[in-house]
C-alpha cells in the first residue's frame, strides 16, 4: 500500500489539525482535515524520490452548526455529565438566537489523492 508522510507540526491557525486518512481503492486515499481559518482544500503530494514533482489536489471544505440541547442528552454517556457547561444548561428549542447555544466546527476540509502507487512514499 501507498505510504504518506507525517504531517508537518501546526504553526498557525490555518494550519491542518486533525488529519485522517481513509483508504478507498488500492491507488486511493481521502484526506481529511480541519483548520480554524478558511482556506483552500488542497493536499500537495510528491514521491519521496522525486524532489521537484507535485501534483496538487483539490478537494472540498464544510463548516457545519448545530443548536445544542443538553435537555435531551444521556448525560451517562457524555463527556460533560453530570451536568453540561453552564453555558449551555438552559439551551433548548427557545434559545435558538442565543450564540451561546450554537456550536460551530471549525472548516473541515476532505480531499482524494488518486492514482497513487503501491509500496511508494510520499511526501
Amino acid at each position: 500500500p501507498a505510504r504518506l508522510a507525517t504531517p508537518p507540526p501546526k504553526t498557525s491557525d490555518g494550519d491542518p489539525e486533525q488529519v485522517h486518512l481513509i483508504g478507498g481503492y488500492p491507488d486511493e486515499v481521502t484526506v481529511v482535515f480541519m483548520t480554524h481559518l478558511p482556506r483552500n482544500s488542497t493536499v500537495e503530494l510528491r514521491r519521496s524520490s522525486e524532489v521537484n514533482s507535485t501534483v496538487v489536489f483539490s478537494g472540498i471544505g464544510h463548516v457545519y452548526s448545530f443548536m445544542q440541547n443538553p435537555s435531551v442528552w444521556n448525560y451517562y454517556h457524555d463527556d460533560l455529565y453530570p451536568f453540561p457547561d453552564v453555558k449551555i444548561k438552559n439551551c433548548g428549542p427557545n434559545e435558538y438566537t442565543n450564540p451561546d447555544c450554537i456550536y460551530t466546527s471549525g472548516v473541515i476540509h476532505t480531499v482524494k489523492l488518486t492514482g497513487l502507487q503501491a509500496n511508494t512514499r510520499y511526501n
